[in-house]
């Protein structure tokens, strides 16, 4: 998890290019060696973050098969500016600062990428699990509503948009989807919504069961134990 957030040394070519043809500097691009174009800790050195935080795990004998937790946090273009340098340290900063809202008293590195498809700026946010107080725990389960609220805080003071959580959801689609769809090419996703939207549509479907074979006539396999639900492209 450390290792991929630092990225030393695995900053691609392609991106690079992007930065220059993007108007940063030759001099500031090739001072780059790793993923992460600033980094920061709480109560950690982010060069050295993975055996400090290991000897905190073994000191407190928090061992668990859940030794640190990693929080994304991302930005759009018309808050920061991935061809900005001195965006990639303010994204540093604002990470930080969440860090240090959400997890009090853990050690916490802080990893600033802007790689990736559609290069907005985003922070890898690494909290190890020992309160440095008690050694107890990070509690992390059902922790998405919470860190909303706070990344929200972060964003608002410091003038920058949030997400209106109380509009319905829309269809969201990756960068990806995104490509494929602006080619006419086939969406898996966008194919599954639309073979369960027209069954939830059919105002004769009288019960569950119903439901769950005109799922598999349409198509689509389901594993009711684990709520997954998976499309098979070979029985359109």
């Amino acid at each position: 998890m450390i290792d991929y957030a630092k990225g030393r040394d695995q900053l691609s070519e392609s991106d690079k290019s992007w930065l220059i043809q993007n108007g940063v500097s030759i001099d500031i691009v090739d001072a780059l060696d790793s993923r992460s174009v600033a980094t920061s800790g709480v109560f950690v050195d982010p060069d050295y973050a993975k055996s400090q935080m290991k000897q905190t795990r073994e000191l407190f004998q928090n061992t668990g098969s859940t030794e640190a937790m990693r929080v994304i946090q991302s930005f759009s273009h018309a808050d920061l500016d991935p061809t900005n340098p001195a965006d990639w340290q303010r994204c540093n900063d604002l990470g930080n600062e969440l860090a240090q809202k959400m997890a009090p008293d853990h050690q916490v590195a802080v990893y600033t990428h802007l790689d990736g498809t559609g290069h907005k700026l985003h922070n890898h946010i690494i909290v190890n699990m020992p309160n440095l107080k008690p050694g107890k725990k990070y509690h992390h389960q059902n922790d998405f509503k919470r860190l909303s609220k706070l990344n929200d805080e972060v964003a608002l003071a410091h003038g920058l948009s949030i997400i209106d959580r109380e509009q319905a959801p829309a269809k969201r689609r990756t960068m990806a989807e995104c490509q494929l769809k602006a080619k006419n090419e086939y969406v898996w996703k966008d194919d599954l919504r639309g073979r369960i939207d027209k069954i939830m549509g059919d105002a004769t479907m009288s019960s569950y069961k119903d439901f769950s074979e005109r799922l598999v006539r349409s198509g689509i396999i389901y594993n009711f134990s684990t709520t997954e639900v998976k499309t098979s492209h070979t029985s359109f």
